[in-house]
């Protein structure tokens, strides 16, 4: 495979299942596939859609710009 991965991580939905970014990036690593994992801090889920009840702006630029960078670098 080829892919890249974001993993883009309410702050609520980690919370709620903490154990989850763990096994994903043990999962990524035995693939050998790359992947971004993150938790943003003060989001709840939901949070990246300009017109979700729950946006974050500065928290949805970050993840934004971060899907942005994967386009530019996997999608030649």
């Amino acid at each position: 495979m080829k892919a890249r991965y974001l993993i883009a991580i309410a702050e609520n939905d980690d919370k709620r299942e903490p154990a989850t970014k763990d096994v994903l990036r043990e999962a990524f690593a035995k693939a050998k596939l790359p992947a971004e994992i993150e938790v943003y801090a003060g989001t709840i889920h939901g949070w990246c859609p300009l017109d979700a009840k729950v946006y974050n702006q500065t928290q949805a630029e970050k993840a934004w710009s971060r899907m942005l960078v994967l386009f530019k670098s996997a999608l030649v």
